[in-house]
């Protein structure tokens, strides 16, 4: 009911072109439309980083004059009602210019740049995400219902609701907003007086961030919910693929959450009614909290994600490994991503570069105390540095220890005198730490444990 669709016969990129829709005596025009490459940016709260608020971004701002980057942000609701509907009625298109573009992803921003440099053709970004969601948010009730994991997850939210009226929730939420809005007070006045501080010392002076939010039949957090508010509001629009930077909020999901990405992935393209839409992975960067311990969960989500790309057809991953930052889980920079993303694309779907890709370990050889290990897409070579970061190996006890690392052409040999027998070796294997290994292209060699 109230749904249209209208499919075009394919045309070369170009515009601007007039739309003209007639039905009877009605007449609708649309002036100033493009034809070109549309993505849809989704994921949590490293997706939703605004351009004003990354590094450089008023920079980015200020030279802003992309006529040919189009983006369209999804209203953010959490439930559909008269209310939303006419909100959504005033969202719209709008061209990457000055201060349009300042509540564009910051993340998205700079693979659209990026392509429309690269293929002189107007890009189109769908902006669709929401902080501090998981994976199961974005999918729907019958996908919840479909796996043994998220069904029990599904039927705790049931338990909760089932508990809960509105106005329970809705009091909860008072008070939790309440809460929150002293939080930014405090964050706020610190950033005024420094607006370079770091989140080290924001979250010492001014506390943590009040999370998670309470949970009510309309919050945005429900399994199932945001599927049905903000991706089904525009499924299934035409794509030429997908980027997509989640998996914070699944840290308690570690174990199962390549399943998770998987079933996002075939909801997604069902949606858009394409069974092989590309779908661009971000991988998890460094992170820690300060006085958190090491427990390696945030290695086996990297870990998850890179084993997605094995799974499934058509879908790629854009290696940040290099990209946290201590204490603050949303990295402001958001160019290196976002361009990472953009090559992932240029190379696997366009097929306009051949060296586009991360390095990924290939082969492992022990001989005597030496680990020799050999890497996929080095191209010329690996980049040389004074003194390499990040590898560990083990014997058989698997206690690991810091080895020392030598490259050698397009390989790589590490070694520590207290492992006479190494039998495992692993890189970047942490929840936060230095890393320097980067092929000739300046992208870097993707997490492992072998």
């Amino acid at each position: 009911k109230n749904n249209w669709k209208i499919e075009l016969e394919p045309m070369k990129a170009g515009g601007p072109y007039v739309l003209v829709i007639e039905q009877e005596d009605t007449v609708v025009s649309f002036s100033n439309v493009m034809i070109g490459e549309v993505w849809l940016a989704g994921g949590q709260s490293n997706m939703e980083l605004e351009l004003q608020n990354s590094e450089n971004g008023l920079t980015e701002i200020e030279n802003a004059h992309f006529e040919n980057i189009r983006f369209y942000n999804v209203l953010k609701t959490a439930y559909i009602d008269e209310k939303s509907l006419n909100e959504e009625k005033n969202q719209n298109w709008k061209m990457a210019i000055g201060d349009a573009c300042k509540d564009m992803s910051a993340v998205a921003f700079h693979f659209a740049k990026k392509l429309n440099d690269a293929l002189d053709v107007t890009i189109g970004i769908i902006d669709c995400y929401w902080g501090g969601t998981s994976a199961m948010c974005w999918m729907s009730e019958n996908y919840l219902l479909s796996d043994e994991d998220t069904k029990k997850n599904y039927d705790e939210y049931l338990d909760i609701i089932n508990h809960m009226t509105d106005e329970d929730y809705e009091n909860e939420m008072a008070k939790y907003n309440e809460e929150y809005e002293d939080w930014n007070q405090r964050v706020e006045a610190m950033k005024a007086v420094d607006p370079n501080v770091t989140w080290e010392i924001l979250n010492e002076q001014a506390g943590l961030c009040p999370w998670p939010q309470p949970m009510g039949r309309k919050s945005p957090f429900r399994p199932g919910g945001l599927h049905e508010t903000m991706i089904m509001r525009v499924a299934p629009f035409s794509l030429r693929g997908f980027i997509y930077y989640q998996g914070e909020e699944d840290w308690s999901r570690s174990l199962y959450y390549a399943k998770l990405n998987e079933m996002v992935i075939k909801q997604w393209r069902e949606d858009f009614q394409d069974e092989n839409l590309p779908f661009i992975l971000t991988q998890l960067p460094m992170y820690i909290a300060k006085g958190d311990i090491d427990d390696k969960n945030w290695c086996i989500l990297r870990e998850q994600q890179e084993l997605v790309t094995r799974n499934i057809n058509h879908v790629s991953m854009a290696v940040t490994i290099d990209c946290g930052e201590f204490d603050n889980i949303h990295p402001i920079d958001k160019k290196t991503p976002g361009d990472r993303l953009a090559l992932q694309s240029l190379g696997k779907v366009y097929g306009v570069l051949k060296k586009y890709d991360n390095m990924y370990i290939r082969e492992v050889k022990y001989t005597g105390e030496i680990v020799m290990m050999e890497f996929e897409n080095v191209y010329d070579g690996i980049k040389q540095v004074r003194e390499i970061e990040g590898f560990e190996v083990a014997g058989s006890d698997l206690l690991f220890v810091k080895a020392t690392a030598q490259i050698s052409g397009k390989l790589v040999f590490a070694h520590n005198e207290q492992v006479k027998a190494p039998k495992y070796v692993r890189y970047a294997w942490t929840n936060f730490g230095k890393v320097n290994v980067y092929n000739s292209e300046g992208l870097p060699l993707a997490p492992f444990r072998k």
